[in-house]
C-alpha cells in the first residue's frame, strides 16, 4: 500500500526536503504555510525522531485518503496542542456546546466509552451524524 507522509508545524524548506530524503518521497505537495504532503513515501527509520527533534508533527497516511474520509476525529484540544482553550468554540459552532459540557465532564477522568448507534446507522430518529453523543454511557 502506498503512503503519504503528512508534515505540519513551522517547519523550514531544509526540513521538509531532509523528511522527503528520509522518507523517499516521489514528490511533495504544499497544503498550507503549515503543512505539506510527501506523496509515496515509506515509512523509514529516521523520520519519526527528525519530526521530533524539529517539533513537526507527522503521519503516515495510505496515498488517496482524504479528511472528509474520516467520520469522527479525537483529538486532545485543549491547549495541549494548540494555545488556546478551543473546544467551548468548536463546540458553539457546531451548535452543541450542552453536549461538550457532558461529554468533557464525564470523560476528564476516565476512558471514552460511547453507545454507538447500530452499525451503519445514524441511531433511531436523530437529526444525523453526531447524535451518538447523546448516548455516551
Amino acid at each position: 500500500m502506498s503512503t503519504n507522509l503528512i508534515i505540519q508545524g513551522a517547519a523550514e524548506s531544509a526540513d521538509i526536503h531532509k523528511l522527503a530524503g528520509l522518507s523517499g518521497a516521489a514528490g511533495m505537495d504544499t497544503l498550507s504555510a503549515t503543512a505539506w504532503r510527501l506523496k509515496f513515501t515509506k515509512q523509514r527509520e529516521g523520520v519519526a525522531e527528525y519530526c521530533e527533534s524539529a517539533k513537526l508533527d507527522h503521519a503516515f497516511v495510505p496515498a488517496g485518503r482524504k479528511l472528509a474520509d474520516f467520520g469522527l476525529v479525537a483529538m486532545d484540544m485543549d491547549s495541549t496542542l494548540i494555545t488556546i482553550e478551543c473546544i467551548d468554540e468548536i463546540a458553539d459552532a457546531a451548535g452543541r456546546v450542552g453536549v461538550r459540557g457532558g461529554c468533557a465532564d464525564k470523560f476528564s477522568g476516565g476512558p471514552l466509552t460511547p453507545a454507538l448507534p447500530p452499525s451503519g446507522g445514524e441511531g433511531g430518529g436523530g437529526s444525523g451524524r453526531g447524535d451518538w453523543l447523546h448516548n455516551f454511557q
